[in-house]
C-alpha cells in the first residue's frame, strides 16, 4: 500500500510537470473569483463575535451539533480568529482542489483528454455561484475548502483502489 502512495506521488509530480500552464490558470482564476479577500476585510457581525469571544462561540457551535466544525477551528485556529488567515487558507485549499481535479479527471480519462479541456471542470467548480456565495462566509469558509479538498483526495485514492 506504501508502494502505491509512492508511486501516486511521483504520477502526480509528472503530472504537475507536464501540466504547468493549468497551475497557472487555476492560480488566475482562484485570484480573480477570490483575491481580493487577501487585501481587503470583508466580516459579519458573527465573525466579529468569534474574534471577540472564541471560546463562546465554540460552546454556541457545541449546542447546536457543529462539532467538524468547532474541532477544526480549535485544530488550525489556536484559540483566536484571524480573517486574512482564514482567506489565505481558503484560497489556497481551493486552489489545489482544482489541481486534484484536474489530476483526477486525468487519471481517471488515462490521459486521454486534452489538458486545455481537463481544465473546464475545476473552473467550474470555482466559479460556481454556490461556493462563490459560501466562500462570503469568512467565518467557516476554509473548513469548507479543506473538506472539499479532502473529498477530491479520497476520490482518488478510491481511484487508485478501483485500479488496483
Amino acid at each position: 500500500m506504501i508502494q502505491q502512495l509512492i508511486d501516486e506521488k511521483n504520477k502526480f509530480i509528472e503530472f504537475s510537470i507536464n501540466n504547468k500552464f493549468l497551475y497557472f490558470i487555476i492560480a488566475l482564476a482562484t485570484m480573480l473569483s477570490y483575491g481580493i479577500k487577501l487585501v481587503g476585510l470583508n466580516i459579519s457581525i458573527d465573525t466579529e463575535a468569534i474574534i471577540d469571544d472564541f471560546d463562546v462561540q465554540m460552546k454556541a457551535w457545541n449546542s447546536i451539533d457543529r462539532f467538524g466544525l468547532v474541532a477544526f477551528k480549535k485544530l488550525f485556529s489556536l484559540h483566536s480568529f484571524n480573517p486574512f488567515v482564514a482567506n489565505f487558507l481558503t484560497i489556497f485549499f481551493l486552489f489545489f482542489t482544482c489541481i486534484f481535479i484536474c489530476y483526477l479527471v486525468n487519471k481517471i480519462s488515462h490521459n486521454k483528454i486534452k489538458s486545455l479541456i481537463i481544465v473546464i471542470l475545476p473552473l467550474l467548480f470555482l466559479t460556481h455561484p454556490i461556493f462563490a456565495e459560501q466562500f462570503n462566509f469568512t467565518l467557516q469558509s476554509f473548513e469548507v475548502a479543506l473538506s472539499m479538498f479532502l473529498i477530491v483526495c479520497s476520490m482518488i485514492l478510491i481511484n487508485m483502489y478501483i485500479e488496483s
